[in-house]
């Protein structure tokens, strides 16, 4: 809630009483990747992406061992965009290629494929076209994470 209303301090400090209670006591796979997910999201606002990464990688390993299959994917996502953003494009193919990638694969793995060829040939025209044709399977953080890369080309 507090993430939602732009209040990142509350947030972290919600987040870290639920890691503090889910460690405690004995936490389902589901919540646990649910609480990383937010981590990761709490990291990248703060433009920690390496630190971020870590936490979707988490997130993604414990919503596939649930086959929850929707969640995971959108870590995947995150996992690839957390990449661009640390500056490494070439790893998002690897990510893609390996296990994880080719059984998420769809149309939102080719966006951030995409996202990250534009990245790697620095062309910010192609970018914007990018963002353009997959407008509608990009969320909201994808697309602020996208606008740093456009600044960052610049």
């Amino acid at each position: 809630m507090h993430h939602a209303l732009q209040n990142v301090p509350k947030a972290k400090a919600a987040l870290t009483s639920a890691r503090s209670s889910a460690n405690a006591i004995y936490c389902p796979p589901g919540l646990q990747a649910e609480i990383d997910l937010q981590a990761g999201i709490l990291c990248t606002e703060e433009k920690d992406y390496k630190t971020a990464f870590s936490y979707f990688y988490e997130s993604f390993e414990g919503n596939n061992t649930i086959h929850e299959t929707a969640l995971a994917a959108k870590c995947l996502k995150y996992m690839l965009l957390s990449k661009i953003m640390l500056n490494n494009p070439e790893e998002v193919y690897t990510i893609i290629n390996g296990k994880g990638g080719i059984k998420y694969a769809g149309i939102d793995v080719e966006a951030m494929r995409a996202v990250a060829d534009v990245y790697k040939k620095r062309d910010i025209h192609s970018l914007e076209a990018v963002l353009k044709q997959y407008q509608k399977r990009m969320c909201v953080w994808c697309v602020l994470c996208a606008s740093r890369l456009l600044v960052h080309l610049c």
